[in-house]
């Protein structure tokens, strides 16, 4: 093992790692049925709970959750069946909006999309009380629960400042650590900015979209800092820097699935579509983004235009 390169190593984690996701996957997808034949009791366990633990490493939260799930989907198997293949967690996202008329587009919409663009379809269009999926937080001794309001421009500057330090750090950051970094550099003394020489550089394409809409996703109601800028003729037919609209990764995922509404009209015209309509270009796209995804060589979409 000492002898692997950094390279070989890696690849072998990845290797492994994909696969221990993949069947950790399967084995979930099967508590439901070991629960309702209680066939762990037929071999030593005691509960659910312990056979998931010992046999598959699952916590009990995600047992609780997956037999919940259950519940609600048993009756679509097209979804169900998802739940061994993307994991129960996207399936969970969209179980509030689905019935046995939609379902099949619900379940091509599981496989293509990533879980915050899930998250941001479903939001905008579901129809049932969130209330009843919704689930209990975890309680910390060491927390308190502070609630305040924020008006939009201040949420807006607090999700920006967030998705600056999740670059810097590398890893996702709760609003509560960003809060703890911002009150600390109150304290720190103020640094002299130091002198840069003169330099002059050729302005991007990009320059004159970057501000547009205030910084701001350009998806009607989306207060997100924009992180793609996005070709609606998209670039592979129409290369030019004329028609460039700034979005948020998850509406540029719906983008990209043919789940926006009069996207060659200006952004206040948009809305969203009950299913996926997928022109040529989209369809490469989405068959490159599950092609990494199945490699690992990403963890979440590239922030490049297109």
């Amino acid at each position: 093992m000492e002898k692997l390169s950094n390279s070989a190593l890696w690849s072998l984690c990845q290797k492994y790692g994909g696969l221990a996701l993949a069947y950790r996957k399967k084995f979930v997808a099967l508590l439901p049925e070991v629960e309702k034949r209680k066939l762990y009791k037929k071999y030593g366990f005691c509960s659910i709970y312990e056979f998931a633990a010992r046999v598959g490493g699952v916590s009990e939260r995600v047992v609780d959750e997956v037999l919940r799930l259950n519940e609600k989907v048993s009756d679509k198997p097209l979804l169900n069946a998802q739940i061994a293949e993307v994991g129960w967690s996207k399936v969970a996202i969209v179980a509030p909006i689905v019935t046995k008329e939609n379902e099949t587009k619900i379940v091509e919409m599981v496989k293509s999309l990533p879980q915050p663009a899930l998250k941001a379809y479903v939001s905008q269009i579901k129809t049932v009380d969130e209330s009843a999926y919704s689930r209990k937080p975890t309680v910390d001794c060491n927390l308190q629960s502070v609630t305040f309001k924020l008006d939009q421009e201040t949420q807006f500057l607090l999700h920006k400042y967030q998705q600056k330090l999740e670059r810097e750090n590398g890893e996702p950051m709760s609003l509560g650590k960003v809060l703890k970094t911002l009150l600390k550099q109150v304290d720190q003394p103020i640094k002299e900015p130091q002198k840069r020489e003169s330099h002059t550089r050729k302005p991007s394409a990009y320059d004159r979209f970057r501000h547009d809409n205030g910084g701001k996703c350009a998806f009607p109601n989306c207060n997100n800092p924009h992180e793609i800028f996005h070709r609606p003729n998209r670039y592979a037919l129409d290369p030019s820097h004329e028609n460039i609209t700034p979005l948020c990764q998850e509406h540029h995922a719906l983008a990209h699935a043919g789940l926006i509404v009069n996207e060659q009209s200006p952004p206040s015209e948009w809305h969203l579509r009950n299913q996926m309509q997928l022109n040529s270009i989209d369809r490469k796209y989405q068959e490159h983004v599950i092609y990494r995804k199945h490699e690992k060589f990403i963890s979440k979409p590239d922030r490049y235009s297109s």
